[in-house]
């Protein structure tokens, strides 16, 4: 009976602790779309820190920062011509994509978080807005993803893990010492 109560003290924090873990990786599911956030481990860094850097980042590729909060958060908004591509008729066919990205910082971490993704389908037209939580639209009466959809909603987790792993690369990366000569 001992033994039983100090596996049971043992097994049930290391249970409990997995089930609070926060996300790493953006996934794609039926129920609850592209996941909310991930939070980017960068141990040893303050907050200042991480927030220059990730400034830093966001303008060598090209972002437009959409709002600030003083060493807390800022959101960065980019445009990804080859996201969403289609085969049709033996071409392909891609449809720009607009994102905004929130990135809040605390030591030793970022929290990365897709804010919106928008579609331009015609380019006679404005911005589409795609729903990235409700999937209601995005899946047939059988529960299979529509054909028309399916190639970006693939596409998302990809890019964005793609990004995050980019910008956590950028943050963890020295810059070259400059020789003295």
């Amino acid at each position: 009976m001992k033994n039983f109560i100090l596996v049971a003290l043992l097994i049930i924090p290391a249970f409990l602790s997995a089930q609070n873990a926060l996300p790493t990786e953006f996934t794609w599911t039926k129920e609850n779309g592209l996941t909310n956030f991930i939070v980017i481990s960068v141990p040893g860094k303050t907050k200042s820190e991480l927030y220059s850097k990730a400034s830093e980042w966001e303008r060598k590729k090209g972002l437009a920062i959409k709002n600030f909060e003083t060493f807390e958060s800022f959101g960065s908004e980019g445009i990804e011509e080859r996201l969403w591509c289609k085969k049709f008729m033996g071409s392909e066919n891609c449809n720009p994509v607009k994102y905004l990205i929130d990135l809040e910082f605390k030591d030793d971490k970022i929290k990365f978080a897709v804010v919106f993704i928008d579609v331009k389908i015609d380019p006679t037209k404005g911005w589409f807005p795609y729903e990235l939580h409700d999937t209601t639209n995005y899946y047939n009466k059988k529960g299979e993803m529509k054909a028309v959809v399916k190639p970006l909603l693939d596409a998302l987790p990809t890019y964005f893990n793609n990004l995050s792993n980019d910008l956590k690369t950028f943050i963890t990366t020295e810059a070259p010492k400059k020789s003295e000569w």
